[in-house]
């Protein structure tokens, strides 16, 4: 089997310092020669969707979208494109409208308001971000907005949705806190299982109150909320060739700004660099079917889940989490062990509640 999806960290430099960025900001960078290089060489491997991110991409200006127009228009390419939003200004909604039907932007927001917003992203973040999706509702552009669920923001997610609407947005991605990079500073924010569920229970009842896509992307066990959307999950999952969450290994991985292969955005242990390694030399590789048979393989109490096949938890966190692959996932509420028991604060949130 080969990967359809490249996530790809096109730079390591950004204009903001998030509290929570996982993203690798060390190393040399891909000159514009080499991007194009990696590029075609995706595309000779099978690629078909590009996940662009960074650092902000928007810092190498000309490169990024001749890199953009090149994966749309010369090799067919879906582009997702990741941007905090501060820096894009309407020369970039030119161009980025431009390539619709095959182009997607997700702008990072962590609040419905500065308050809440600015204090993981910095100082005048909001204001700047309101103005971003403004400007791409105004040129048409398909876009969503990315939110990383923390104890700092959880309780917010109505406000963000009336905020979307507002703004013209299409989706909403729920992503988690991963304890990595700065992030790794921030373990007390990580919610505990019960206030992932009582979050996602939330963010369905949203569903039916908002015209907008509300994506649990970060939290594989998501479909279990409601019997509903577990019969709904298994039923799509039937069709596909990978049916579990985690396509590690299966159906993506990702480069980092230096060129290092990575078996997830997550897991920032290289496997090999594009100037040594070939496409299908990463793939095949024995590191890489270590990571392969880590995501397959069912720790802990997965091991019982009668929605193992489907599900598997997110085995990036269980690694940045525990410090190895012999567990199941932290955030699962589906088991016993309640990462509240790791901390001092044990508060039980209501689950009845999607109000």
């Amino acid at each position: 089997m080969r990967p359809k999806r490249l996530t790809w960290f096109i730079t390591n430099t950004c204009n903001l310092k998030c509290g929570h960025c996982c993203a690798i900001l060390q190393g040399k960078q891909l000159s514009k020669a080499e991007l194009f290089e990696v590029l075609d060489r995706a595309y000779n491997f099978g690629i078909q969707e590009i996940g662009l991110t960074g650092g902000e991409p928007l810092i190498r200006g000309e490169e990024t979208r001749e890199l953009c127009l090149c994966a749309v228009k010369c090799y067919d390419m879906k582009v997702g494109f990741d941007t905090n939003g501060t820096l894009l200004a309407e020369e970039h909604a030119k161009w980025m409208s431009e390539l619709q039907g095959k182009f997607s932007v997700a702008i990072s927001l962590e609040g419905p308001n500065a308050q809440v917003n600015d204090h993981i992203r910095g100082n005048r973040t909001f204001n700047r971000v309101i103005n971003a999706l403004d400007l791409l509702a105004e040129y048409g552009i398909t876009t969503g907005i990315a939110v990383t669920l923390a104890r700092y923001n959880y309780q917010h997610i109505e406000e963000i949705a009336k905020l979307a609407e507002l703004h013209s947005v299409s989706t909403i991605s729920f992503g988690r806190l991963v304890p990595i990079g700065r992030a790794a500073y921030l373990r007390d924010e990580i919610l505990t299982p019960n206030e992932v569920r009582y979050t996602l229970l939330r963010a369905y009842a949203l569903t039916e109150k908002y015209d907008l896509t509300i994506r649990a992307s970060g939290f594989p066990f998501s479909f279990a909320i409601t019997e509903q959307l577990r019969r709904l999950t298994r039923e799509h999952r039937e069709s596909e060739e990978v049916k579990q969450y985690c396509g590690m290994g299966l159906t993506k991985f990702a480069i980092s700004a230096s060129g290092d292969f990575l078996p997830c955005p997550f897991i920032q242990h290289p496997l090999g660099n594009i100037h040594k390694s070939e496409f299908q030399e990463f793939w095949t590789s024995g590191e890489m079917e270590r990571y392969r048979k880590i995501a397959t393989s069912r720790a802990g109490q997965c091991s019982a889940c009668p929605d193992q096949d489907i599900c598997g938890g997110c085995p990036a966190m269980v690694l940045a989490f525990y410090g190895g692959p012999d567990r199941s996932d932290p955030q699962c509420w589906r088991k016993y062990e309640d990462i509240s028991e790791d901390r001092e604060d044990k508060r039980k949130l209501p689950l009845h509640s999607c109000t």
